[in-house]
């Protein structure tokens, strides 16, 4: 897998990503207030998520209030309410342990719902973009996040450059919404031989 910056992987960044919407001043912004209100109207979203230019892919499920679902590779992360299941297939490994409070600009939800209150917010409309930058980069560790929105109100496209200038592109597709997945759905299969490491 191709990583980012600092040796963390796409796949590591987009683990923070399901919460419960956050107060937002949305006042200056429409795309952003477009995108939001769609999200919190819908009871779950899928969608497929691909690191251009690499072979990282992968499929992210979202379905309210509390539950995430993130399968890439030989990795599955689960996080229901404030716990986490990272479950490695390869090296037959879960890892289990409370939700972080850091946030991610890698993550969707992220920069939904929490990057707004610490970025300054632009509008590119003829691109259909909306654009945010830390006011503190060395907080936040990148420069900018960029997200171009479908017709659907949803996220097409992110562009980001971290804090040392380099730049990656996500492009998200086949977005599936309303679909009712089940408690079992958010679950890992117990299965022999799984080495439990349990840091909560």
């Amino acid at each position: 897998m191709q990583m980012l910056s600092k040796g963390v992987s796409f796949f590591q960044l987009t683990v923070l990503c399901f919460v419960l919407p956050y107060s937002v001043n949305l006042a200056q912004s429409k795309l952003l207030d477009k995108v939001i209100n769609k999200f919190n109207s819908e009871k779950s979203i899928a969608v497929d998520v691909i690191q251009d230019g690499s072979a990282t892919k992968g499929k992210m499920f979202f379905e309210a209030p509390d539950k995430e679902k993130i399968i890439l590779n030989e990795s599955e992360i689960i996080v229901v309410a404030d716990t986490v299941w990272n479950y490695n297939t390869k090296l037959s490994r879960l890892v289990i342990q409370e939700r972080s409070e850091e946030f991610s600009p890698f993550s969707l939800l992220d920069i939904l719902y929490k990057l707004p209150a610490k970025c300054s917010y632009s509008e590119n409309i003829a691109e259909n973009k909306f654009i945010l930058k830390p006011i503190d980069q060395q907080e936040l560790n990148f420069r900018s996040v960029s997200i171009v929105i479908g017709k659907n109100k949803l996220p097409r496209k992110i562009f980001l450059i971290d804090i040392n200038g380099n730049k990656y592109s996500f492009s998200l597709k086949k977005y599936i919404l309303g679909e009712k997945y089940g408690d079992s759905f958010f679950k890992v299969k117990s299965k022999k031989g799984i080495k439990i490491v349990d840091l909560r």
